[in-house]
């Protein structure tokens, strides 16, 4: 599977086949992204969820067992809107090193932090698990990230740049939370820290 490829969302019980499904399981993840944002993912409820995507329980149910399922489902999807967008720049710039890719990156999260619904670094306020059972979000993040710088660069997948991507990904993930805190639309000062951090460090290691 190439990175910009996405699976079936995680935490969704049944894939739909019709265009009519389709549309509902769209409906849901968009009404979700949209309490999490005037709610905190906290307050919100499957019926709360349902009401808003205008369908019934019974429906939101066929899809999903639960609303942990639902921000897990949302949370895999914006992992490959955020994949998918990082190719396409990568694609038109051409970065001459992980480093200047790194600042693309970083641009995109912010670009999407600022204006997608419910985008919350791919899940970690609502649990640092939520995309995987076994493996932290910070975990399947680099090792997305890893398998694109490789299709960019002569960059392996080795147990060192598996550590060296997950260390970038953590520092970039601290210093953007706390831009986000200061800001709610990202302070700039603290976004190109968090640029500079990840662009040396990955031009040191790689």
């Amino acid at each position: 599977m190439s990175a910009s490829s996405p699976p079936s969302p995680t935490g969704v019980r049944r894939a739909p086949v019709q265009a009519r499904s389709a549309r509902r399981l769209s409906a849901v993840l968009e009404a979700a992204a949209a309490l999490a944002d005037e709610q905190g993912h906290e307050a919100v409820t499957t019926t709360d969820i349902a009401r808003r995507a205008g369908i019934s329980i019974g429906a939101l149910y066929r899809f999903f067992d639960d609303q942990p399922a639902v921000y897990r489902a949302l949370a895999t999807l914006h992992l490959e809107q955020f994949v998918a967008r990082l190719e396409q720049r990568l694609a038109a710039d051409q970065p001459a090193s992980p480093g200047a890719a790194a600042d693309i990156g970083i641009d995109t999260y912010v670009e999407m932090r600022r204006t997608v619904p419910g985008f919350r670094g791919f899940g970690d306020v609502i649990d640092t698990h939520l995309i995987a059972g076994d493996r932290d979000n910070d975990t399947v993040v680099a090792e997305r990230l890893l398998t694109v710088l490789a299709s960019h660069f002569d960059v392996a997948a080795t147990e060192q740049t598996r550590l060296v991507m997950l260390t970038a990904v953590t520092i970039a993930d601290a210093v953007l939370r706390l831009a986000f805190r200061v800001s709610p639309t990202g302070d700039e000062a603290r976004v190109q820290q968090a640029a500079i951090a990840v662009r040396g460090y990955l031009a040191a290691r790689l």
